[in-house]
């Protein structure tokens, strides 16, 4: 593909065929969510990721954790995050015995992916 520039003068030189443009879309989700045994508690959940299978033509900048408590609607509840890593806070209150469903979206400078595989978790019960 060539680019030609016009103004009200005319045309310039056309540019050689593919030149030094680099496109880029947006990135595939992320992939491997999972939950992180280790640091999941009664009380909150964690989890891990890995990186998109492409991150579209343009470094990932940051994530975005989305999570379901029940109603079919996700919220997102984590965002700008930097690590491949994330774990509820105190006021992202954790029922247990209560179902969850959590996805995660990649960010590039284009913007961002579609999200993850949907993970559920149990939320883990107080033994009595």
């Amino acid at each position: 593909m060539k680019v030609t520039a016009f103004n009200s003068v005319g045309s310039g030189p056309s540019s050689s065929v593919g030149g030094d443009a680099v496109s880029a879309v947006v990135p595939n989700p992320p992939i491997n969510l999972a939950r992180n045994q280790l640091l999941t508690t009664v009380s909150q959940v964690s989890l891990t990721w890995a990186d998109p299978v492409f991150d579209g033509g343009s470094s990932i900048i940051d994530y975005q954790v989305s999570y379901d408590q029940g109603t079919g609607v996700f919220l997102i509840i984590g965002t700008g995050l930097t690590s491949k890593a994330f774990t509820t806070t105190s006021s992202q209150i954790i029922t247990p015995g209560k179902y969850y469903a959590f996805k995660v979206a990649a960010r590039n400078a284009i913007g961002y992916s579609t999200t993850s595989t949907e993970l559920s978790i149990l939320a883990a019960t107080v033994p009595p």
